[in-house]
């Protein structure tokens, strides 16, 4: 079975028939998802690009609208990208810590058991550490994606989003001893 659709009436909607009945925009996004949901449950069926403009056309939507959204939907997903890639580097961060900081806290027990100097990288790594794992959590993901723009940069290689895609460009500074520089777009 599908999902069920739980729109409460209000007490004015109970004498209107559903031939009149009008929805909110989010009443209509609802049930639009519920509906896909449904019917991909039940036979798994797909919908490609020119009926998607078919239906956004019978709600008044155009390519536009539907452009807007495709952009949309791919920045939330590029941002979840980079939000998911700096979760596992600090995840990576935080076991090399730990396996780094068991090995010196051994060989601190095997070398000087009377004096704890492997105490000193715990705190000082572990400080770097924790404030790793603030920016991972309070930085926006926007300023993450500029800061890596910025850094491929410098490196001569970077992404040029246009329209719907994203197209790798380049940048190559000191052809010929400094006398010429080329940039463009690889396709």
């Amino acid at each position: 079975m599908g999902e069920t659709i739980p729109f409460d009436r209000k007490d004015g909607d109970a004498d209107v028939p559903m031939e009149e009945r009008i929805y909110s925009n989010e009443e209509v996004t609802e049930l639009i998802g519920i509906a896909l949901r449904n019917a991909q449950s039940t036979d798994a069926s797909t919908v490609n690009h020119e009926e998607m403009l078919s239906i956004a056309g019978e709600f008044g939507l155009g390519g536009a609208d539907i452009q807007r959204a495709l952009d949309n939907l791919a920045d939330k997903q590029a941002e979840n990208e980079i939000h998911e890639t700096t979760v596992l580097a600090l995840k990576l961060h935080a076991a090399t810590y730990v396996v780094i900081n068991l090995g010196l806290f051994v060989l601190n027990l095997m070398t000087t058991p009377d004096y704890f100097w492997f105490m000193f990288p715990v705190v000082c790594w572990g400080s770097a550490l924790v404030l790793h794992g603030i920016i991972v959590k309070y930085v926006p993901v926007s300023l993450w994606a500029n800061l890596e723009d910025q850094h491929l940069k410098t490196r001569g290689i970077w992404t040029k989003k246009t329209g719907s895609s994203v197209r790798p460009t380049f940048y190559i500074d000191d052809i010929y001893g400094s006398f010429a520089k080329a940039h463009g777009i690889a396709e």
